[in-house]
């Protein structure tokens, strides 16, 4: 199963709490593309049952004064359950970002796997605080943890620029491309296009 959630300023089917409980075998992806001027909190509480499989995929471009928290807690209850969280966030003007990300292994969920992984780009203005967390009440398990933080390289903003980009322009096109996996797993041509008509903005 796979759900896709878009915030936009013309466009929206996101919820501010997701609240997901994965059953035996069950598999889910959650897609999310956060874009704008926003002002939110945001929460995925999940459980997860013998060979459960979550994959959670999300992009956030902040701009201007944005505040958002972003909380992401994963209860690993079941054996050889596997959950995967990749956040992809570009902090631009004076935006402010906090995330929070808990997997907890309980106990008797042998071979259960759980990663974390998160990019920030972030402007000269903004800030970032990320709380990764991993808890284990179980010794065969796996967890990681992983989070690149730091501005667009110059370098490469240079080699745009000499071909015609502006700075702006140059920082949309290196954006785009840290987002491209992400915006590739959106199936829904409509949600795609408010996707580019708010990159486009």
């Amino acid at each position: 199963m796979k759900v896709v959630q878009i915030l936009t300023p013309n466009f929206s089917n996101i919820s501010n709490l997701n609240e997901i409980e994965l059953g035996a075998n069950e598999k889910m992806t959650l897609v999310q593309v956060i874009i704008g001027d926003i002002t939110q909190d945001f929460q995925i509480n999940a459980t997860l049952a013998d060979n459960a499989k979550l994959d959670v995929h999300t992009a956030i471009l902040a701009r201007n004064k944005s505040n958002i928290k972003y909380n992401y807690n994963v209860e690993h209850c079941g054996v050889n359950s596997v959950s995967n969280f990749n956040l992809v966030s570009s902090l631009s003007g004076q935006s402010h970002k906090e995330t929070n990300m808990t997997i907890h292994f309980c106990k008797g969920a042998i071979g259960a796997h759980g990663n974390e992984k998160e990019m920030v780009i972030l402007a000269d203005r903004a800030k970032n605080i990320s709380y990764p967390i991993i808890d284990c009440d179980e010794e065969n398990v796996v967890g990681n943890h992983s989070l690149s933080s730091g501005h667009i390289d110059e370098s490469q903003l240079e080699y745009l620029r000499i071909r015609g980009f502006s700075e702006e322009q140059a920082r949309n096109i290196i954006t785009r491309a840290r987002i491209l996996d992400i915006l590739n797993l959106i199936d829904d041509d409509d949600k795609l296009q408010y996707v580019y008509e708010a990159l486009n903005e």
